[in-house]
């Protein structure tokens, strides 16, 4: 029976797990080992301003006002998963590391509120939820205005249509006794 072990040689590109020979994705992450290269080549990816932010941020870690211009710079990108895993690598090195950790969580927190908002219903422009229904009512308004004013001259044209017809001149109604 053989056991597989970690291969030394081959380990997650996302959270630097070590990989099993043959593994279809990462046990830790999940991430698929045949989209590992495009994941990687994505890291790379983000603009000058932000790489310049993080090695201002290595320069001198302790200087939480680095911390805040990188935040802010990825959170204009969007780049949050690549923030996370520069936080994430340098958590290796940096075990129980406040700052990385409290930069963690607000990455993770800002990533939360851009999917809930990315995720919500959006409306477009100019359809209403219940513009059929308005319209529909609309209609039966003014279908019962108009079934009021037929009604009105019908009720008025039917009273002069109630008198007897007019006698020729010289003509004696009889009289009934």
């Amino acid at each position: 029976m053989r056991v597989d072990s970690p291969s030394t040689s081959k380990a997650c590109t996302k959270c630097s797990t070590p990989l099993r020979e043959g593994a279809d994705a990462c046990p830790t992450c999940g991430l698929i080992v045949a989209k590992m290269a495009t994941y990687a080549a994505k890291e790379t990816e983000v603009s000058e301003p932000i790489k310049a932010a993080w090695a201002a941020v290595l320069e001198r870690w302790d200087e939480v006002a680095r911390h805040e211009t990188l935040f802010r710079l990825v959170a204009e990108a969007g780049e949050y998963t690549w923030a996370a895993a520069r936080y994430r690598e340098q958590s290796r090195s940096r075990p129980a590391d406040a700052i990385i950790a409290k930069q963690q969580e607000k990455i993770k927190r800002a990533l939360e509120v851009t999917l809930l908002v990315s995720s919500s219903r959006k409306e477009k422009p100019g359809v209403t939820p219940y513009k059929g229904t308005v319209m529909l009512l609309g209609l039966l308004l003014v279908m019962l205005l108009m079934g009021a004013a037929y009604m009105f001259i019908k009720s008025r044209s039917s009273k002069t249509d109630d008198r007897p017809p007019p006698r020729p001149s010289g003509v004696v109604a009889p009289q009934v006794r």
